[in-house]
């Protein structure tokens, strides 16, 4: 009886045991698929990183003047994971406004371009072309290259000039830039620079300024940094920020038409990403980011209606140039298909938050509390900027300290590789 009564014991014992080896099976595979995920982040080289390629199936954009000169070919083609493919974007401009989330853009970009051995043209004693000088972009303001290279980006902050980059990048460039809606962006234009634009300086505060604009802002004033203090979007696409008859914004947008495969709007960034990411052929993996350069969320104050229309008023082209992208944007985006970029989306947060996980703290951390100087963004006066702490474990993660490196030393790291390559 004491047998018979083991036996099935016994037995029970051996599926058991034949379960948790599925198990733990089963755990060593998903383990393995999560660190590629996760490991594939890492790239401590400028050399093609293989693990993050992934099959893209879209078709070229087509260079047309109307449509922004980008029409998606196959929108289900992408989605269902047709045959047809595209071959990836290198030869990139990308027009640095103020304010914009173009720090972040940037961001993206530089490591694009270290990860596939792209070269940047980069500025020649710091992060833009002489821009406080007035001077649109010509050729001579960027770094020589090694012989034998030709310059795939240029993406740092310059005064835009058609003709001077054209001269520099290959015919077949992808050019694009991002806009914000002015009622915000000048009053985050207004904290970052209140101390170096004299208009800015005269004013007791951001509602005092815009209250009576003329009163501070002179339009015959050619001080340094004075054309922030109007249109100063349109300033840097390198307009006349001060001539803002209807006419002439007419041939403004027909001019960023003609020059622009895309027009993005920071209000919707992620969907910028993936609209950009078409354009450009590139994967998911290649437009995951951690936010760079933006200031305390607390400290930043709610900008009322009666407010807003003070400061489209005052900026009336960058208004005129925002209402007319915002729209063409949305265009854009039911083109794609609602559904496709929701799903496009969770993609993206999906990598991001895994990024997050694996790399940085969490929490954001204000400058004061950052003790490594290579990673201190600059932290104008009166104001709190934020950014994001390595962990322990990712210090030394190529991958880490590139998504969270300012400007700058992002500068810096190009300019001594670009030299030695």
């Amino acid at each position: 009886m004491i047998i018979f009564s083991i036996l099935p014991l016994q037995n029970e014992m051996k599926k058991l045991e034949i379960l948790l080896g599925c198990s733990a099976l089963f755990f060593l595979l998903f383990v393995i698929y999560s660190s590629r995920n996760i490991l594939s982040f890492r790239t401590d080289s400028p050399k093609e990183d293989k693990s993050w390629q992934q099959a893209t199936t879209i078709t070229p954009l087509k260079k047309t003047k109307d449509d922004y000169r980008a029409q998606v070919a196959d929108q289900k083609g992408h989605a269902t994971g047709a045959k047809t493919k595209c071959k990836p974007r290198k030869n990139i401009f990308f027009m640095k406004t103020h304010k914009t989330g173009s720090t972040t853009m940037q961001n993206i970009l530089l490591r694009y371009a270290w990860t596939h051995d792209l070269t940047v043209g980069l500025p020649l004693k710091s992060n833009n072309f002489d821009y406080a000088n007035r001077k649109k972009f010509d050729g001579t303001m960027v770094q020589p290259v090694a012989s034998g290279r030709e310059i795939n980006m240029l993406i740092h902050h310059m005064i835009f000039s058609r003709a001077g980059i054209s001269a520099v990048l290959p015919r077949d460039a992808f050019y694009f830039t991002v806009l914000r809606d002015p009622a915000t962006q000048f009053e985050s234009v207004y904290k970052y620079f209140k101390t170096v634009v004299a208009p800015f300086t005269k004013a007791k505060s951001f509602e005092d300024f815009i209250a009576n604009p003329p009163k501070y802002f002179k339009s015959t004033a050619k001080l340094t940094f004075s054309w922030f203090a109007k249109n100063g979007m349109a300033f840097d696409l390198g307009f006349d920020n001060l001539n803002e008859g209807d006419a002439k914004i007419k041939s403004i947008i027909k001019e960023m038409d003609d020059t622009f495969d895309i027009v993005l709007i920071s209000e919707y960034f992620d969907m910028s990403l993936i609209l950009l990411k078409e354009g450009l052929c590139w994967t998911m993996a290649d437009i995951a980011y951690l936010s760079v350069n933006a200031r305390r969320t607390s400290t930043v104050p709610f900008v009322d209606g009666k407010l807003s229309n003070k400061i489209r008023s005052w900026n009336k082209i960058d208004s005129q140039l925002y209402k007319y992208y915002n729209t063409t944007f949305w265009k854009r985006v039911k083109k794609f298909g609602i559904k496709r970029m929701q799903a496009e989306l969770k993609q993206l947060n999906k990598i991001k938050s895994e990024l997050k996980l694996f790399c940085v703290e969490d929490g954001l951390f204000i400058n004061k509390d950052i003790t490594d100087g290579k990673y201190k963004m600059y932290n104008p006066p009166g104001v709190e900027m934020t950014q994001y702490h390595l962990k322990k474990e990712a210090e030394k993660n190529e991958t880490c300290i590139q998504l969270i490196l300012p400007e700058i030393p992002w500068w810096q790291k190009m300019t001594q590789h670009q030299r030695t390559a």
